[in-house]
């Protein structure tokens, strides 16, 4: 038809913007939303793009397809309305889903902490499809995926909004607070017989033991209340007979002590060491911890003992090497 190279050129570039053709670089697809002017330009008239640039026949996705994308937007990233056409709808979508994925990923280091929060399966399994849709770069490969994942995106979507709500309001940090509970009583239910809270504990682990708690978290801060205030009281129970055998652990120790004249070397010792393992006691919030108290009552006392008869034997010892015999000592002369 008489094209010179600069009329094949525009007519390229028309059918480009037209959407009728598509450009693709080094295995890249070349987009009118990511891709400036001048670029476009340099890609369709210098020779250095001349065999790396391919272009193609546009395929463009079915009605179905595109209503799947705006249907996964409207309800994944809450967006009222979306009309764009085919490469804007990508971007946006493509945007979106990477924030989302920043989201996701920021959320999952709190599993780190305490990996019995509920919904880490939902966030993996959500960050895994969006992160695949957000590496497709050909725009109909796009398309068919987001179609044939547009149920599993669409449950990702209702599943997600009760745990990024949990993170973001008061649920964590009352689950946080059950799951403490249910450590303390679990170091401890081997010596707790009290049937109230056996039954509380049990009832507080349904909730927080689901998948989903997050419509029946609002009942735990009750039984929170209710498990912590008959814990206080055994605890208070279970402090008594320690703290009267600590008392008589160091009045024993007392005894020995002045009836062997050590108070310079040990007294301020000796009670400042029963003093910190009194207050210990009276911070413990475990009844297995408040009952092997006894055990650490004894072992101090037994320390103390031994560290004072060791003591004596040290200074009995040295009295001895440092008293020579009189009758070893030399004889020395005198002047006459």
């Amino acid at each position: 038809y008489g094209f010179i190279e600069l009329d094949v050129q525009w007519l390229v570039a028309m059918l480009f913007k037209q959407g009728k053709v598509s450009f693709t670089l080094n295995s890249q697809n070349i987009s009118l939303v990511d891709t400036a002017g001048d670029e476009l330009v340099r890609y369709l008239t210098k020779r250095e793009y001349l065999e790396k640039l391919l272009i193609e026949m546009r395929e463009h996705p079915t009605d179905k397809q595109m209503k799947s994308v705006r249907e996964v937007m409207k309800d994944l990233f809450t967006m009222p309305s979306v009309n764009e056409e085919d490469d804007a709808l990508i971007k946006s979508f493509k945007t979106r889903a990477n924030n989302m994925l920043s989201k996701i990923n920021e959320l999952l280091t709190e599993y780190r902490l305490e990996n019995r929060y509920p919904g880490k399966r939902v966030l993996e399994n959500g960050k895994k499809m969006l992160a695949e849709a957000v590496e497709i770069s050909a725009p109909m490969e796009f398309f068919r995926f987001v179609d044939s994942h547009k149920d599993d995106l669409l449950d990702f979507a209702e599943d997600s909004a009760p745990v990024f709500a949990f993170f973001a309001g008061e649920q964590k940090a009352i689950v946080v607070r059950a799951w403490k509970y249910i450590d303390i009583f679990n170091h401890s239910k081997t010596y707790v017989v009290d049937a109230e809270m056996i039954a509380l504990v049990a009832q507080i682990h349904a909730v927080v033991a689901k998948d989903a708690p997050y419509s029946e978290i609002h009942k735990l801060p009750a039984l929170l209340d209710q498990y912590a205030s008959l814990h206080v009281t055994l605890i208070e129970k279970e402090v008594v007979p320690v703290q009267a055998d600590m008392d008589a652990d160091l009045a024993q120790v007392l005894e020995i002590l002045h009836s062997k004249g050590l108070e310079i070397p040990f007294e301020q010792k000796i009670r400042t060491g029963y003093a910190e393992l009194k207050e210990k006691l009276e911070h413990s919030n475990e009844v297995a911890a408040v009952k092997n108290m006894r055990y650490e009552s004894d072992a101090l006392k037994q320390r103390y003992i031994a560290e004072m008869e060791q003591y004596e034997k040290n200074h009995a010892a040295t009295a001895q090497s440092g008293a020579p015999d009189e009758k070893a000592k030399p004889i020395v002369p005198t002047k006459p």
